[in-house]
């Protein structure tokens, strides 16, 4: 039959229809057809070859990069021309049809080859991180651009544009891979011979591929939960094929040391205690990039941790970060996508059964008075610089413009603007919208850290409803809200009474109060001391607030 028939075109039409609804696939559509970009243009052939997990397959790498700007896909590759072994890489992002790479430079015999890629210190370990559930495609970048602006390191980041075989593969961002290097994490190298086993060693908690000594080892300490989980030390560097039986042993030693410090009684102590073993300044930078883009896998997941010879610095320094792509209100399970809670608090409580859970650091250290006047300082000094609403509308602003053409070809490709993407805490329907409501996020989440420092030095932590009960601010000129955190599901009452008795407030009934809570109180009350006491599940939790 003519192919060009009005009749096959139909029937054409009907089995494709057909096909992609059976099928369920995502993207049936044509491809896109890249000519031009602002972004760097980076062609991979694979030479028909299938890029799998594991191994990395050797294939050829061209990467456009004109200084003009504009770059073509028929320019000649001026940035890097070579092999590179590639495989894919993630977890639960290998689900999505967009899938992230891992690859390494290499030379025509397959060593490593260590150049220099948009102006980042030579190396040959790289990432292509492939953002799909993160819709305004620069999550992670912005991330790791503003923890480089406060942490000693943090991956660097370039936007680019990917071509697999010559199809359009979408905006990837390319960036380093952690791993101990003079321009990444900069610890002494480790070899097998070395007789001074005090460093350097990065060490992380993750998914690891097995929970063995081959691996690392477990905390001798429980998160503080108190549940069935345990906190295993995964080795990074060196690799758990490499590292020696008495380096292994030495970083253990170091770290039972350090908890047994840190868990003890006296753990405050500034002479004895754990500030002798831990950079502060690092955990406390650490803390600030996770909690501002509430990040549900920081402290638990991707968490890096490293540690240099002693007579460099004998302290464990907390970093670098690494995945936020569900940070930034981009989650609906357990801590939310709302703007409010501390992480660092609810995550445990809020998701109990989860495997990987909140290691006792963080209640241990939040608990010293210390170390919170160091945080609280540190925090409003960078509100007042890097992290100020401007500068980070700043950023956004400029990972926007930056992306504004070539989100359209992302988005032609995989249209899922108006769908839903696990886990999606909202589905704003355009990528203005997806950008707008990241702007507004942000600030909103700033501000709200800025007025909850000091709610971190009250809460206990534990597996019942977490108090403070507090209301913000107190004396209150106007409106006040009460806050209080739920770990399940449950009715609340809420009574409010003046200093004579007489109720101003009652009655109060609230379903699905799992997380953390606000209740605005009644602000067109005359001065006086106010009390009020808040039921749940049959506990009651009293105090007063002040209207001037």
């Amino acid at each position: 039959m003519d192919s060009s028939s009005p009749s096959w075109t139909l029937d054409y039409k009907k089995i494709t229809l057909t096909v992609c609804l059976l099928c369920g696939w995502f993207m049936c559509q044509a491809q896109v057809d890249l000519q031009t970009s602002h972004l760097p243009i980076l062609k991979i052939n694979t030479n028909g070859l299938v890029i799998i997990d594991e191994p990395k397959q050797d294939v050829q790498l061209a990467i456009i990069h004109n200084e003009s700007g504009i770059n073509h896909v028929d320019d000649p590759a001026n940035h890097y021309e070579g092999i590179i072994g590639i495989e894919i890489r993630g977890s639960s992002s290998q689900w999505f049809d967009k899938k992230g790479y891992g690859l390494e430079t290499r030379t025509e015999t397959g060593e490593n080859r260590n150049v220099s890629l948009f102006g980042f210190p030579e190396e040959n370990d790289w990432i292509l991180h492939g953002p799909f559930s993160d819709k305004t495609l620069m999550r992670n970048a912005l991330a790791y651009t503003l923890a480089g602006e406060i942490m000693a390191y943090a991956p660097r980041t370039q936007f680019v544009e990917l071509l697999i075989d010559n199809n359009y593969q979408g905006v990837y961002l390319f960036c380093e891979k952690i791993k101990r290097d003079k321009g990444r994490v900069d610890v002494n190298k480790m070899d097998p011979e070395d007789e001074d086993l005090s460093g350097g060693y990065i060490l992380k908690f993750d998914k690891a591929p097995s929970q063995s000594d081959a691996f690392g080892f477990f905390s001798q300490f429980p998160p503080f939960t108190g549940a069935w989980q345990g906190t295993f030390f995964e080795y990074h560097y060196p690799k758990p094929a490499d590292i020696t039986p008495a380096q292994a042993d030495y970083i253990k030693s170091y770290i039972r040391n350090l908890e047994e410090v840190l868990f003890s009684d006296n753990f405050e102590d500034p002479e004895n205690g754990y500030q002798q073993w831990i950079d502060v300044g690092s955990f406390i930078d650490y803390f600030i990039i996770n909690e501002l883009s509430k990040n549900p896998d920081g402290y638990r997941l991707s968490t890096y941790m490293y540690k240099d010879r002693d007579s460099i610095d004998t302290r464990l320094h907390l970093g670098p970060v690494w995945d936020f792509n569900l940070g930034f209100g981009n989650v609906d399970y357990c801590t939310q996508g709302n703007h409010i809670g501390f992480v660092v608090q609810n995550f445990n409580n809020l998701c109990i059964n989860d495997f990987w859970v909140i290691h006792f650091w963080w209640e241990k250290l939040l608990t010293d008075p210390w170390f919170l006047e160091q945080l609280k300082a540190r925090w409003f000094s960078l509100r007042a610089d890097v992290l100020s609403n401007g500068r980070l509308n700043e950023r956004i602003d400029s990972m926007a413009f930056m992306l504004d053409e070539a989100q359209g070809r992302n988005f032609q490709q995989f249209p899922i603007l108006n769908q839903y993407i696990w886990p999606n805490f909202t589905v704003e329907g355009s990528y203005d919208a997806e950008v707008d409501r990241l702007r507004r996020w942000v600030v909103d989440r700033a501000i709200w850290i800025d007025n909850n420092l000091d709610v971190l030095a009250n809460v206990n932590f534990d597996n019942t409803l977490q108090v403070p009960v507090k209301v913000i601010p107190n004396p209150t000129a106007g409106e006040a809200v009460l806050q209080f955190y739920s770990h399940e599901n449950a009715e609340v009452h809420l009574r409010v009474t003046d200093a004579s008795g007489k109720t101003v407030m009652s009655n109060f009934v609230r379903d699905k109060v799992s997380g953390f809570n606000e209740i605005h109180l009644p602000a067109h009350v005359p001065g006086g001391v106010y009390f009020y006491n808040l039921t749940h599940n049959g506990t009651s939790h009293s105090g007063s607030y002040i209207k001037i």
